[in-house]
């Protein structure tokens, strides 16, 4: 189908997102599924067979041959161009990239519609969208589609389709049967038929129920996919019917529509013939390429909905019905455990724009058809059809690629003992890369090829906020590191402006690792490329996917990768930590500069105690504050932490009492309890660095950490909790003299605060 494309007009694009935003509250967007763990879509068609046409949809029959129709070609021999043409494969498979085949029948069907375009020739014409085989027949479902030349991306080609009826052969498509006084369906409503592919001749269905006992056919309204000229609403509901394979499924009398909702669940169906009662089983209003910026190539489509004619698969392995759908840039993917769903999405696959440019290693395309037979015996390997001849590339055959998918395993849990050199982005099970946007080169495996030269991007024209690399896995694992080296520097793009920061995935929901550090800095701008790599550590946790995300920068809205590794590092080579049960070890100094303060050891804590006698301060001319330090944190990385609780205490009066870090008189940092009613990091006579107000617990687990030149402090008000990061302070002016704990006071203040233990990994 040689089809064009169109994009609306600046000004009908604005009303359309006014129109959006204002009713974003009514858009019925499909929850994200949990049943794959991964998926992954090959980035270009990669075994384009010898054949002509497009569109394809197939069925496997029951003398083992797969049949399949095309539009606008000559099929699978060259016996002359025809809107539609029947075929068959007779030998081959794409694993082997030998598949032989013939053209069986063309012409076959009418188009309903007698109308003429403004140049005298006919509006309509015959396209094939659904075939499937039932008991040796064939059933084929036709409809008519717009043809009327025009301007390119605003004429009315391919922008609607109001009629469609169903074709019978019983001779393996040399000749077909149907109702040539009417079409079954008319007023461009259930005209995109789509068959459930069950598999060969029928045989997937479950003997053990009566579900097999029918046929089922998918429909849309309107139009076989957006429509760009907007001359018929943009499709985005997917429909289902029912037939009794016994019955004759070219009698409109004979169907029943799904009236069950969204919602799958107990069957619900329509009244024979009632095709007014029918409701969705798919609703998908999102939009693709909706906000574009600058750079979008001005020629290229815009705006599109996510539903249209691909196919809809039972895989028998996995027990799951595929729906293949696509705006072109990109492909949508839904799964259902019923043919009436419910339906959730668990891939969305971005190429690009045309002039993004497509080639021949990366493009996307329109009608994918994913045929039973070629789906791998365990499930998880499928070939599907997916047609373009935009730009460079010519996929207007019968052009495959594959889809990849990992069932999802609930019952794994993350074994991976720590290691510096297992590169989980390499080792990881069902490794797969992911982006937010497109590979603009088509190469995301560059992501872990250990070539640290060669830029990858997502640049697409989209006005992007959030962008993100990263992997997924067939299972869970520790980590706790991840090394991301960016790509090429652009003057319009290529870095995160904002926010950056790493995820991981745990039962399906992204969430921030804590303890975040990066090396060196991050610069959130142009000088964080070309080819800089940025180490960024954090707390021991798991995940089956990880992710670095934030908000692109630039006026392209992109950013750009080279490599990222994943590990889960042995950071510290020893940890020490003293449980304060009794005595305090060798590391230990106590230091009080001026008399009153006092230690001691309670019920398994160190207690510092201050009077109220006068101050024990600490500033830029004054270090008269208790201390307890030690020495051995080593020249490198290194971690402390400590348990505080406030004993005794008058709130909002004058004391600070936490974590510190000497660099040289008068020159410390301290981290916590601040006047008994909130957390600061600080140093000696300088503002505040990092503030939790509002901080009233007695009680708080806190820790810092040296990460090169940079300090990070963190808290938790539970042992279970994960750590909040809080500030950081970038400091290489002296490097530490000792670390441990300290209290001052500013004021005449009464304290005693005890500490459980102390560690220091390093």
């Amino acid at each position: 189908m040689k089809h064009l494309k169109v994009w609306l007009t600046s000004l009908c694009f604005s009303l359309f997102v006014i129109t959006l935003t204002n009713n974003q509250a009514h858009a019925v967007v499909p929850e994200e599924s949990t049943f794959f763990s991964t998926a992954f879509v090959e980035e270009g068609s990669i075994y384009n067979t010898n054949s002509d046409g497009d569109l394809w949809p197939s069925a496997w029959s029951n003398d083992d041959y797969l049949y399949l129709a095309n539009g606008d070609g000559w099929g699978w021999t060259n016996q002359g161009w025809q809107d539609i043409v029947f075929n068959r494969i007779t030998s081959g498979h794409p694993d082997s990239r030998n598949l032989v085949g013939n053209r069986i029948s063309a012409g076959m069907g009418k188009v309903w519609n007698s109308s003429t375009c403004p140049d005298g020739t006919a509006t309509y014409n015959r396209k094939p969208t659904g075939l499937t085989s039932r008991g040796g027949t064939l059933w084929m479902a036709v409809q008519d589609l717009n043809r009327c030349p025009g301007a390119k991306f605003y004429g009315p080609t391919f922008n609607d389709a109001p009629n469609a009826t169903i074709l019978k052969s019983t001779d393996k498509g040399v000749t077909w049967t149907y109702n040539n006084t009417s079409p079954m369906f008319s007023n461009n409503v259930f005209t995109t038929i789509i068959f459930l592919d069950w598999g060969k001749d029928g045989v997937d269905n479950d003997p053990n129920s009566t579900i097999d006992d029918y046929i089922y056919a998918y429909g849309m309204d309107y139009n076989w996919r957006d429509s760009f000229s907007n001359t018929v609403p943009d499709p985005t509901k997917l429909y289902l019917a029912r037939i009794l394979a016994t019955d004759n499924v070219q009698d409109l009398s004979k169907w029943q529509f799904w009236t069950g909702g969204l919602s799958g669940g107990a069957e619900s169906w329509s009244a024979f013939g009632s095709i007014a009662s029918k409701k969705p089983v798919l609703q998908d209003d999102s939009r693709a390429y909706s906000n574009t910026n600058a750079g979008f190539p001005g020629g290229d489509i815009k705006d599109m909905t996510k539903i249209s004619q691909g196919s809809v698969t039972y895989n028998r392995a996995l027990n799951r019905f595929i729906y293949l759908s696509w705006t072109e840039y990109t492909f949508e993917f839904y799964e259902a455990p019923a043919p009436w769903g419910p339906w959730k999405k668990f891939l969305s696959k971005d190429l690009g724009p045309y002039n993004s440019p497509w080639t021949t290693a990366k493009n996307g395309g329109y009608t994918t058809v994913m045929p039973s037979k070629y789906i791998s015996a365990d499930g998880k390997r499928m070939w599907f059809n997916a047609n373009t001849f935009e730009g460079p590339v010519n996929n207007y055959k019968f052009s495959l690629r594959q889809l990849f998918v990992t069932p999802y395993n609930a019952s794994l849990t993350p074994n991976n003992a720590k290691s510096s050199t297992n590169n989980l982005a390499v080792s990881g099970e069902n490794k797969t890369p992911i982006a937010k946007a497109s590979f603009h080169q088509g190469n995301p495996w560059a992501l872990n090829d250990g070539v640290k030269n060669v830029n990858a991007d997502d640049w697409n024209g989209e006005a992007k906020t959030e962008s993100y690399w990263g992997y997924t896995w067939g299972r869970p694992y520790n980590m706790n590191k991840v090394v991301y080296t960016t790509g090429n520097s652009f003057p319009d793009g290529g870095w995160f402006g904002s926010g950056v920061k790493v995820q991981v995935r745990q039962n399906f929901n992204w969430v921030d690792v804590a303890g975040l550090s990066a090396t060196p800095d991050y610069p959130s701008d142009g000088t964080s490329a070309p080819y800089k790599t940025y180490t960024f550590n954090f707390d021991d946790t798991w995940g089956d996917g990880v992710r670095i995300i934030g908000t692109p920068g630039g006026t392209a809205n992109f950013t750009t990768i080279s490599e990222l590794e994943v590990y889960y590092s042995d950071r510290y080579t020893s940890t020490a930590t003293d449980t304060f049960d009794g005595s305090l070890a060798g590391a230990w100094t106590w230091s009080a500069p001026l008399a009153g303060p006092t230690n001691s050891f309670v019920n398994g804590n160190f207690r510092m105690s201050l009077p109220n006698t006068t101050s024990y301060d600490n500033w830029t001319s004054v270090d008269n504050s208790p201390k307890l330090t030690r020495t051995d944190m080593g020249a490198g990385d290194w971690t402390i932490e400590t348990k505080l609780n406030l004993f005794t205490y008058s709130a909002n009066t004058n004391f600070h009492t936490g974590l510190t870090v000497k660099f040289g008189p008068n020159n410390y940092f301290i981290w916590g309890q601040l006047k008994g009613n909130g957390l600061e990091f600080s140093r000696s006579g300088y503002p505040a660095l990092g503030v939790v107000a509002n901080y009233t617990d007695p009680s708080v687990f806190l820790r810092m950490r040296k990460v090169g030149q940079r300090y990070y402090v963190d808290y938790k008000a539970n042992a279970g909790d994960p750590w909040n990061n809080v500030s950081s302070d970038y400091y290489p002016h002296a490097s530490p003299i000792s670390v441990g704990v300290m209290s001052k006071t500013w004021s005449n203040v009464n304290l005693t605060t005890d500490f459980d233990y102390f560690t220091v990994s390093k």
